[in-house]
């Protein structure tokens, strides 16, 4: 592509204010629902780094996943052998495309030099794959498109998914960045209007068909990558994890009187179904922002924004009544929030997102490193609200119910991003621009939305399929 053109898309595609909204929803909620567990700090023990799933040898049994999954029309059935195949390391899956590393730079030109836009996405998450697949469902034939990921088994093999969340993702949302066989999938698994594929799930859907689709896939945990050298466009998707978010310590809470937000008359409806007591919600909130880093890092109530929290996850349709009935009745601070999920009524299964105090967090940091089964979690007596010891006493009675690692939501917005890379301005997408909430969508539709105007940028520069 022509360095002027290119110059000007990459202009054009780093201008994210117009995301500022979405990403103001999320502190909205946090203040008005969940202001109950704002921590006040951002010097909290750190769990966020996903975990690298045990080594396992390499299955060399040949797999067309997209094909078989595809095959499959019953939806529970669908769904348990996508999930048995994601945790599979299958060398025609998780292999990436340069086994000769001698040859990194031959094979890169040899895809890439016919092609009108070269592309470099960094970061191998639902939002890098799915601008991977966008730009070669729009045109195979004009895009070269390399995706680096760093989070390996070994050089070369791509540690599986890990995240077992079900998502709330509109299928209009993914109906233009993946290919037909996909939306067919989804169609078949979520409800109506949802794909509802868990986000483990549907990362691995997205990797198998990137493949298919011709995106080569770079593996390493220290990556070379001046042998893409000559690329047009450069993306972060890495959510943080290539340039490092700065959370001061020490906070100096500037004098400006900040915005103060009424709780709006009909903020809340419907909130119920989620086990949200309105009664409970903070009715005026003060948000400041202070600058960091080119980082935007709200103040609640002249503190830092911090909500540490936990999940529970694949909790089976038959005990969300209960479970309903108990968080409903015992939430009188919006400690908890009970999920539905959006996959077909018959494979359904439910989230509870559950708010900490400081010292819960502390306390369960260092007994929670992996998810792990509920049943069979080695969880501390003391230190912990009845609530919460209720709640894992009634579900640990339940199968399948998976205890997750303690996170929390420190929110921030990227204005300004001046990293570089080869030569080129790096374009942040998905969380290297802002997180969202996890009750609030957690971001993903509103990152998707992201690819498809990235996209639609894109197309304008390239001649027709």
């Amino acid at each position: 592509m022509d360095r002027k053109v290119a110059a000007q898309l990459t202009t054009s595609l780093k201008k994210t204010h117009h995301l500022l909204s979405s990403s103001m929803s999320g502190w909205l909620y946090a203040g008005f629902v969940d202001g109950h567990f704002n921590c006040g700090t951002w010097a909290l023990p750190s769990a966020e780094t996903e975990p690298v799933a045990p080594a396992l040898g390499i299955d060399e049994t040949p797999l067309d996943l997209i094909a078989e999954i595809e095959a499959i029309s019953d939806p529970q059935t669908q769904l348990d052998r996508l999930s048995q195949l994601s945790q599979t390391p299958y060398r025609t899956l998780v292999e990436d495309s340069f086994r000769d590393r001698s040859q990194l730079r031959a094979t890169y030109e040899a895809e890439a030099e016919r092609k009108v836009l070269r592309v470099l996405i960094l970061g191998a998450g639902p939002i890098g794959l799915a601008l991977a697949s966008a730009l070669k469902v729009a045109n195979a034939e004009a895009v070269s498109v390399v995706v680096v990921e760093t989070r390996c088994l070994q050089p070369g093999i791509k540690a599986p998914y890990t995240r077992h969340w079900v998502t709330n993702i509109p299928k209009a949302s993914v109906r233009e960045l993946v290919e037909p066989r996909l939306n067919a999938i989804f169609e078949n698994v979520g409800n109506e209007i949802y794909i509802g594929v868990p986000i483990d799930l549907l990362e691995t859907l997205l990797l198998a068909s990137c493949k298919d689709l011709g995106v080569l896939f770079y593996c390493d945990p220290n990556p070379n990558l001046s042998a893409f050298q000559g690329v047009d466009l450069v993306f972060d998707a890495t959510g943080g994890r290539l340039q490092s978010l700065d959370f001061p310590d020490d906070v100096k809470v500037p004098k400006i009187p900040g915005n103060t937000h009424a709780l709006p008359e009909s903020y809340g409806v419907g909130y119920d179904q989620f086990a949200v007591n309105a009664k409970a919600m903070t009715p005026k909130i003060n948000i400041k922002v202070i600058e960091a880093q080119g980082q935007k890092l709200p103040l609640l109530n002249n503190q830092p924004l911090c909500i540490p929290m936990m999940k529970l996850s694949e909790i089976p349709m038959i005990a969300f009544d209960k479970l309903m009935a108990y968080t409903r009745n015992n939430n009188y601070d919006n400690k908890f929030y009970l999920w539905s999920g959006k996959l077909k009524s018959e494979i359904n299964e439910a989230l509870l997102l559950i708010n900490l105090t400081l010292a819960e967090y502390r306390v369960l940091i260092d007994k929670l490193p992996l998810r792990q089964p509920l049943a069979t979690a080695h969880l501390p007596s003391i230190g912990l609200d009845e609530r919460l010891l209720t709640v894992f006493e009634i579900m640990g009675k339940v199968p399948g119910v998976v205890i997750e690692r303690p996170f929390s939501y420190r929110p921030y917005f990227r204005d300004r991003y001046d990293a570089t890379l080869l030569g080129l301005p790096m374009i942040p997408i998905g969380d290297s621009i802002y997180n969202g909430h996890p009750k609030v969508g957690n971001g993903m539709g509103s990152h998707l939305g992201h690819v498809k105007h990235v996209l639609d940028k894109i197309k304008n520069v390239l001649p027709s399929p």
